[in-house]
């Protein structure tokens, strides 16, 4: 038999572990057509990629947003748009929902490292230690060595 092609990560099925149902309830009450909501997810997951443009990205995720179309996985590319597109007010009250909202979540350990990010770009060193402390309290995270690297630069 064939062996199945590459998957993109972010249009992967989200981790057994995540707290969300397989048809997101976010999106019951979604004001988009489907083939909107579709078109939206993608122009803000390809937003998130390196060197993408994080301000087309924001303007998809707000529009999911404006239309009640966002899913777990499209809140935490929204807040990494804002955070990439320069918005880290944003992007660190974004980070913040989505560790309450889903904090059984595989990506909460990320949220806690781009929060970090964010925190030592703004010199609030103790913060940013104390978010990086967070996600190597996670043993199955896969920004341990990251997050190790950025509390040892930050002593």
């Amino acid at each position: 038999p064939e062996a199945p092609g590459p998957t993109s990560p972010a249009l992967a099925a989200p981790p057994a572990t995540v707290d969300t149902p397989a048809v997101p309830t976010e999106l019951a009450n979604s004001t988009l057509p489907d083939a909107d909501r579709k078109k939206l997810r993608r122009e803000l997951m390809a937003g998130i990629r390196e060197g993408a443009d994080a301000a087309k990205a924001v303007k998809a995720g707000l529009a999911l947003e404006a239309g009640n179309a966002l899913d777990w996985e499209s809140v935490f590319a929204l807040a990494r748009a804002q955070q990439l597109g320069g918005e880290g007010d944003k992007a660190l009250v974004r980070y913040n929902d989505f560790v309450t909202k889903y904090s059984r979540n595989d990506f909460v350990d990320d949220a806690y490292f781009y929060t970090g990010e964010i925190l030592q770009a703004r010199g609030r060193k103790a913060d940013a230690v104390t978010a990086f402390k967070k996600v190597l309290a996670r043993p199955s995270s896969n920004m341990l060595e990251q997050a190790q690297a950025c509390v040892d630069a930050l002593k």
